[in-house]
């Protein structure tokens, strides 16, 4: 078995508790809160003061730990025109969504894969720390 180096990304995660936080590429920052049942993702402009603490995790660090989504989400165009009573209003609908999708890829959102069956799989880039060297 042939070794060679490669590179693999490092995130700086700050945590509080069950709350963690990210910056990605767009300059944006992920936030993701775990509760008993519920998990929720949201968006600052900027790092929310309460996250002193950080870590380096590598992006397999992070789906061991059941904190991906902060980088990862489902998007689901099968709902777009959902309520259109007009031919008008779905295409503004559409439009709209058309400029959602825009912004979101300025943020550094990317499909991981064509949309299938309704549903959709994309990753934000997280702003990387640094890099380390893994021998495979």
């Amino acid at each position: 078995m042939k070794s060679h180096d490669t590179k693999v990304s490092r995130f700086k995660i700050y945590k509080k508790g069950k709350e963690y936080c990210a910056e990605t590429v767009g300059g944006k920052w992920r936030i993701l809160v775990i509760s008993r049942n519920t998990i929720s993702v949201s968006e600052s402009d900027k790092k929310p003061e309460q996250f002193k603490e950080s870590v380096l995790m590598t992006e397999q660090e992070m789906i061991d730990n059941e904190i991906d989504l902060l980088y990862s989400d489902y998007y689901y165009p099968k709902y777009i025109l959902e309520g259109a009573k007009t031919l008008s209003e779905a295409a503004q609908m559409l439009r709209d969504e058309a400029n959602y999708l825009e912004v979101l890829e300025k943020k550094g959102w990317q499909f991981t894969s064509p949309v299938n069956a309704g549903v959709g799989h994309m990753e934000c880039q997280l702003k990387p720390f640094d890099f380390i060297n893994s021998l495979e």
